[in-house]
């Protein structure tokens, strides 16, 4: 069982943006840092949680259970209906829905920011780096 926090961080959608993903299992603790395009708080989540996602996929952990926990109650509706009408979060969420059926024991799941503290930080880290590049 793997239990997974994903946030996301911006400041501005003319600025890169930023995502944190923390990954716990049996025997493992995974952070990771996402810089991210410039993109709006929505988008942001969107697109760490297609990271999240994917990085499972490559690792290889399809078959666990795994719990996946945001903040963004927005993504979190769109995703569970599969659905929107808002062409910001189409493109997201065609890709979303791609990756879907590859994980049948994914259960998401909305958590407030003092439970989700350690992806936020890693977001916001992300988020300042990708910022101190984007102006060099």
């Amino acid at each position: 069982m793997l239990k997974v926090y994903i946030d996301a961080a911006t400041k501005s959608p003319q600025l890169p943006s930023g995502g944190g993903i923390l990954i716990v299992g049996e025997n493992l603790h995974q952070q990771l840092k996402i810089p991210l395009n410039c993109l709006n708080n929505h988008q942001a989540e969107f697109a760490v949680f297609i990271a999240a996602l994917r990085y499972l996929k490559k690792e290889g952990y399809q078959d666990e259970i795994i719990f996946l926990y945001s903040d963004s109650r927005t993504m979190l509706e769109v995703v569970a209906k599969k659905h929107t009408t808002n062409p910001d979060y189409q493109p997201y969420l065609e890709k979303i829905n791609f990756l879907l059926p590859h994980f049948p024991k994914l259960q998401l799941q909305w958590q407030n920011d003092r439970q989700h503290a350690g992806a936020h930080h890693l977001a916001q880290q992300a988020l300042h780096a990708a910022i101190a590049n984007y102006r060099k």
